[in-house]
């Protein structure tokens, strides 16, 4: 016995559907059950699609049970555990279908980015992205350039969910500026919302470890990085620590002051060194260890 089709898709719907389609085999999916729908018959539509009567009967029912999207090509990845991930090209790129943890991640990309894939696995989800921004200014003449010259990717670290660790796989453009009077012919493009130049992880989780450094320090906050799924090494802590710190203004009188002698020849020539013990800095040398030096 044939399937029925749905009533909720006449042939002007499927119609309406092919227009906004990005995928080809869902364009011609949607013709032929279009055409089913009008005046031919499915053995009509089985030869003008090539197919058979059950590959027809197949998009029928993805099509009562998912609608036009049901009619997308459909591939599996096998992650850790044998477990299995279907995906789908929703003509943006491939994406999970059928699991509502979909708009769940999506809501927790950063909006400079443009999603192409999303692979989970048992301890990880990868998400591939593109910059949203076709353009770049270039960092010397800052004009605006369209021009692609290659692609390369960054691998960001981000924020875990659900206690899997995300990378963030970004095809970062490089574009070439078209000023003749530029000495940059080739430069990459900077989406520095969402991370910073050479950086391996992103602004916001930088800024998650770094909270943490400043809380437990080095060795504790690695620790408790790690069982937050935010993997992250003590030296890593305190250099984001220090990074992070406020730059203080220049000042003419330091606060506190350090003295002390350091050899300029051991056993036979000795200096003084003074220091600003607030920002770690050499002040001065004195050529002896004289009161009479330090006092002038």
């Amino acid at each position: 016995m044939l399937t029925p089709l749905t009533a909720h898709y006449d042939a002007a719907r499927l119609r309406a559907a092919v227009r906004g389609s990005k995928d080809a085999n869902q364009t011609r999916r949607l013709l032929i059950l279009a055409a089913i729908h009008g005046d031919a018959t499915r053995t009509q539509a089985v030869a003008i699609g090539g197919v058979t009567v059950q590959i027809v009967r197949d998009w029928v029912i993805k099509l009562n049970a998912h609608g036009p999207t049901g009619l997308i090509e459909l591939f599996r990845t096998f992650g850790a555990g044998n477990a299995c991930t279907w995906f789908a090209n929703l003509g943006e790129g491939w994406l999970t279908t059928g699991s509502s943890i979909l708009d769940a991640i999506l809501a927790l990309v950063p909006t400079e980015l443009s999603v192409r894939q999303i692979l989970t696995e048992a301890d990880q989800i990868t998400i591939r992205s593109d910059p949203r921004e076709a353009s770049a200014l270039c960092p010397l003449c800052k004009r605006r350039s369209h021009s692609i010259h290659s692609r390369y990717s960054r691998t960001l670290a981000d924020l875990s969910w659900q206690g899997r660790a995300v990378a963030i796989v970004v095809a970062v453009r490089r574009f070439r500026c078209r000023e003749d009077h530029c000495e940059r012919k080739v430069f990459v493009q900077r989406i520095w919302p969402v991370m910073a130049a050479y950086a391996r992880r992103s602004r916001r989780l930088a800024g998650i470890q770094r909270h943490i450094g400043i809380a437990l320090g080095g060795a504790a906050g690695g620790r408790l990085a790690c069982r937050l799924a935010l993997p992250v090494s003590g030296d890593t802590l305190l250099r984001l620590v220090r990074r992070g710190a406020p730059v203080q203004p220049p000042s003419t009188s330091p606060a506190v002051i350090g003295i002390d002698d350091f050899a300029w020849k051991p056993g036979q020539r000795y200096g003084t060194v003074i220091c600003d013990l607030e920002r770690r800095r050499i002040i001065d040398l004195l050529p002896d260890r004289q009161p009479a030096t330090v006092e002038a």
